[in-house]
This record gives C-alpha cells, structure tokens and sequence, in this order.
C-alpha cells in the first residue's frame, strides 16, 4: 500500500473506499493475532538435532534431488531445450489465448516444480538451523533447477523464506534478540540484492540486455525520462502494485457468482477443484500482460464483498488446522510458519492455496515432520538401548558387585588390610 500511493505507474487506479476499509480491518486482525500469539521454540528439535538428522538425511536428500533434476530434464527434452537458455521460456497466463501454452509435461512438470519448491523451502529451514554445507549447496542446486525452467518467481519466494528462517534463527541465537543496526542494515542489503535480481532475470526474459529497463518501463506504465539506478526497481515496484491496480478494478464489477461452496474449494488444490462443481473465477486487468490480480481478486468473483471477507477467515482457520496438525507431531512447526509467511506474500499476486506449486507445500511438510520424528524416535530408542547395555554391564563389574569384594581381599597382602574407599559402606 505504501509503495501504491506513489502512483508511479499510470496504471495504478484509485483505491475504493470500500477495499481500504477491508485491508485496514484485515491487516488490524493480523497484527492482532501476531501481538497475542506466545512464541514457540521447539524444544524437540534443536540445532544439534538438526545437523545431526541432516548427516543422517544426506543419502535421502540426495536421492531426491536428482528426481526432482530428472523430472526437470524429462520437461527440457518434452519442449526442447532448457528455457532459460533456449529462450522457449512460459511467458506467463494469457488472458487473451483461449489455450493456454504449454510449460512442459502435463502433470509431470507441475509434480517437479511443486517438489522443488517445497525441497527448497525444506532445505533453508535445515540450513538455517544447522549452517551445514552441504545442505546449502543443495539448497543453490534446487534453486538452479527452478531458474533454469524460468520459475523465477518460485525461486525468489524460496529464497524468501530462507531470509525468514535465517533471521527467526538469528533471533533466537542471540539472548538480546531485537532489531540491531547491523541486522537492518543486512535486511535491507538483502532486499535491494532481490529486488536488482529481479529486475535483471525480467529484462533477460524479455529478450533484452541484463541492464537495459526501457522497454520494460514502457510496457508498465512508466513515463519520464531514465532515472539511473532508480529503473533498477520498476520490475519490483511493477510486481508489488499491479496486483492491487486489478484488484481494485475488479472490485468496481459485479461478482460473477455468490457461491459458498466455491469460495471452499478455492483452498483445495486445482488438481481437484477444478473437477468439481464450481464457479470460474473471469479477472478483469488494467493491461492483459500484467495478469496478477491477488489471491483476493478470485474470492471476490466468487462471492462479492462477503466473498473477500470469508476467505480472510477461511484462510486464518487453515493456518490453525495445518498448526494444529504439525504440533501434534512435534516437528518442524517453525517451518510450517514460514510456509505460511510464504503463503500471505504469495497471496499478493495470486491465490496460493489453489496454485499446484504451492499448494502441496503444507502437506508435505506434515509428511517431512513425521519422518524427523520417526528419527528421533530412532534416536532415543538407541541411546536408551545403549543406557542399559552399560546398566547391564556396569551390574556385572566386581566393582559394582558385593560378592566380588572378598577374592578383591585376597589378591594380596595389602589388600587385606587397606580399605577400598572411605566411609562406612568401604569396609562393609
């Protein structure tokens, strides 16, 4: 909202006064419940566990990763070439095509992109507890699977919620937590480093030099002269404010539906809403190549203004069902919550929970969350097994045995006469 008031592009339209009112009442809520929510430390899964599950893990993690580079190179032979660097990239949903493009095998290449996405969100959340190496080069190596197939868009989320894991880690480190100078500084070096990133992977897709902004800013809205450095960020700010500009066109026409059980089925994943009997959600755009219209766009096609409203609180009661679900597990909640960080961002460009990139993120993470607690199950079941292996042992020592004292006696003359130790039970 703030960067929107700055109306830098000629297509951010006025803001209703009836959408200000929903994101004032929305964002007061959440901030509400984020003042009342206690923080949780999972007590069951500290660093040490975490280093020692991804030494454990190393042989599983790599077997995963070379499905997920298997099913990439499966969808680079269906189209033709890798996209990046062929150029035979997905430009995008076209709401003017009445089909679509095509990205890559069907059901195949939306499977490898759901799992790389979520093996990245898993992977930064194990190397932001453990700081292990390898797990953050297998972390670079997803990341390049998702760049090369043109799923910038996935990457930058994931590399998100690494800076999200990265710094509820460093707040926990550290005993003073709070905001310091040098981690804001860092926090906004980072941002910037996003933000040119970006706009350089943008200007590439466009078939342009890495460094060249006018044909984008053309494109968007943008008038005036170059500003230098300031063009590095039309990408972000395009990226961040369109959304909003359809948003709010599409709040000023009549809704196509006011279905309920729509709106439900809006937080299933696609593979098996679209099956069932819904209503089609028809987006209006400022521009038709600047498609992203918020998550909240579809909601309100569906249903109006009680639409929008009903899928705030449906959206609160599925963070709370997956919470309750993964703490009854005891395992990888923090990662759960940074899913669901990753799922309000997502929201502001498209509705996440119906997305099959992302939408298996949740439950897979469940699944993760089960097998960490199988280890360390595992775990204590050997190191209890290995307590009493010493019990056992230490029962048998002549030591540890009364029967034993009387040939410890006789084994010499001095030990007839010298006590083993001191105290009463020493020469019992």
């Amino acid at each position: 909202m703030g960067l929107y008031v700055l109306r830098l592009s000629a297509y951010n339209i006025q803001i209703g006064p009836g959408l200000t009112a929903f994101f004032a009442l929305t964002i007061s809520v959440s901030l509400l419940f984020a003042t009342l929510e206690k923080r949780y430390t999972e007590t069951s899964e500290s660093r040490e566990f975490l280093l020692a599950s991804s030494v454990e893990m190393a042989a599983t993690r790599r077997k995963l990763l070379i499905l997920i580079s298997l099913g990439f190179l499966a969808d680079w032979a269906y189209i033709g070439g890798v996209p990046f660097i062929s150029g035979s990239s997905y430009r995008g949903f076209d709401p003017s095509a009445a089909t679509q493009a095509g990205v890559g095998i069907p059901y195949l290449h939306v499977a490898t992109t759901a799992l790389a996405v979520f093996f990245c969100i898993y992977l930064g959340y194990i190397f932001s507890a453990s700081r292990s190496f390898p797990v953050l080069l297998e972390f670079a190596a997803c990341l390049m699977l998702l760049l090369l197939s043109q799923a910038r868009g996935f990457a930058i989320l994931s590399l998100f919620t690494l800076a999200i894991f990265m710094s509820w880690n460093s707040k926990r480190s550290h005993r003073r937590g709070g905001l310091t100078v040098r981690r804001a500084l860092g926090l906004v070096v980072g941002l910037i480093c996003v933000a040119l990133f970006m706009g350089i992977l943008g200007n590439l897709r466009l078939g342009e030099p890495w460094d060249n902004y006018e044909k984008f800013k053309a494109i968007a809205g943008f008038s005036g002269p170059s500003m230098g450095l300031v063009d590095s960020f039309s990408w972000t700010y395009t990226y961040l404010t369109s959304p909003l500009s359809n948003l709010a066109l599409q709040t000023q026409t009549v809704p196509d539906a006011n279905s309920i059980q729509s709106i439900v089925y809006g937080f299933m994943p696609a593979t098996f809403s679209k099956h069932l009997d819904t209503a089609s959600f028809n987006g209006v755009y400022v521009v038709d190549y600047l498609n992203a219209s918020t998550g909240f766009a579809d909601f309100y096609s569906l249903g109006g203004w009680a639409g929008l409203y009903a899928s705030f609180v449906l959206m609160l009661a599925y963070f709370a069902l997956w919470e309750f679900a993964v703490r009854r597990v005891g395992h990888l909640v923090e990662m759960m919550r940074g899913i669901f960080v990753l799922f309000v961002v997502a929201n502001v460009f498209y509705d996440p929970f119906s997305n099959v990139a992302l939408a298996y993120a949740p439950p897979l993470a469940l699944l993760a969350a089960v097998v960490h607690k199988r280890i360390s199950a595992a775990r204590t079941s050997l190191a209890k097994g290995d307590g009493d292996q010493v019990s056992r042992r230490a029962g048998r020592s002549p030591i540890a045995s009364r029967e034993s004292l009387p040939s410890l006696r006789t084994s010499g003359p001095a030990a007839s006469t010298r006590p083993l130790g001191r105290g009463p039970s020493a020469s019992a």
